[in-house]
């Protein structure tokens, strides 16, 4: 992504776009851009080395964005097979999201693995919240037998003390 490598002085591009000018070299360098103005934004020195032909992609549809995102998860039991990371519903919403604004396919895939770390993150909390509940569920569990004892023993032996008048 070329619009990434432009800086103040270009000289990383300068450098890069003079190789192929080299004798020897035996090197074509194809730019890719995520801006349409890119070549107007660059120093004239760059332009000269720069190929006139430019070629525009679409933005990718929701449909190319879900058939996308349900290639990725394929080898992970994906949407419309057992064990999904995720509903068929989910990576629809997303795409039709992310086609609406820009169309980038890192967009809808980003998009998918933040909802997977959030969701991981809620069955963690869930988790740790079930093994708390199971240990204080233990803990009374183990502690019911010792309980009534000592507290009918308290009661006990305070019920013998008679009440002291003043």
């Amino acid at each position: 992504e070329m619009d990434l490598l432009v800086t103040r002085t270009q000289q990383l591009l300068y450098n890069l776009f003079d190789w192929p000018t080299h004798r020897a070299a035996r090197l074509v360098i194809l730019g890719i851009a995520n801006t349409l103005d890119l070549p107007e934004r660059l120093l004239p020195k760059i332009l000269s080395r720069l190929g006139s032909n430019r070629v525009s992609f679409q933005p990718y549809s929701a449909d190319q964005l879900m058939q996308i995102v349900k290639g990725r998860l394929q080898n992970t039991g994906g949407p419309g097979l057992t064990n999904s990371p995720f509903e068929d519903t989910a990576v629809q919403l997303a795409s039709r999201k992310v086609a609406a604004v820009s169309g980038d396919a890192r967009r809808v895939l980003e998009l998918c693995r933040r909802g997977a770390e959030l969701a991981e993150a809620r069955v963690r909390k869930q988790e740790k919240e079930l093994e708390r509940e199971k240990e204080g569920k233990e803990n009374m569990v183990s502690g019911q037998g010792a309980m009534p004892s000592t507290f009918f023993g308290t009661a006990a032996t305070s019920a013998a003390r008679p009440e002291k008048k003043r």
